[in-house]
């Protein structure tokens, strides 16, 4: 900091990398505590220039650990409330969750997908019966008439 208290080029430039570093936070959190936290960065940074030789260095890599320890707790405090509300949803919805489960299930055989009620899907099913019911029709008239043309003993 200058004498007019304010930030010096190089003040700017770590709280400018400072604010790079607080994406690491979730979104919601940013937008909460992120001007605070940055005000917070460049008075302590005032506080650090006027000590001792390498005490800068020091709290700058002290914020930065700190940034990354606490945005990874806040991550995954996010991921697991996401994670309960979704389960207390499952739970409270128990034909939705059948359809989710079981609607992206599909038959082994035929390739259709579970009938579930209300459910279209915008794949159109494999003409499993159509098609090979034909040639099969076709292979069995075909090994018929062989049959029937072939000398075979009287």
């Amino acid at each position: 900091m200058t004498e007019t208290g304010r930030p010096n080029g190089a003040d700017r430039s770590l709280s400018k990398f400072y604010r790079r570093w607080l994406r690491w936070y979730p979104i919601s959190f940013r937008e909460a505590y992120g001007p605070g936290m940055v005000q917070m960065f460049n008075e302590r940074m005032g506080e650090a220039r006027t000590g001792a030789r390498g005490q800068v260095t020091t709290f700058v890599v002290r914020e930065l650990w700190s940034v990354v320890a606490t945005a990874l707790l806040q991550r995954v405090a996010a991921i697991a409330q996401d994670v309960r509300y979704t389960l207390r949803s499952l739970r409270n919805n128990p034909n939705f969750t059948a359809v989710a489960v079981l609607g992206r299930h599909r038959l082994p055989v035929t390739g259709h997908r579970l009938p579930v009620t209300g459910y279209r899907s915008p794949i159109p099913p494999i003409p499993v019966h159509s098609e090979t019911s034909s040639a099969r029709a076709r292979l069995r008239a075909r090994a018929s008439s062989l049959r029937a043309s072939s000398p075979t003993a009287t």
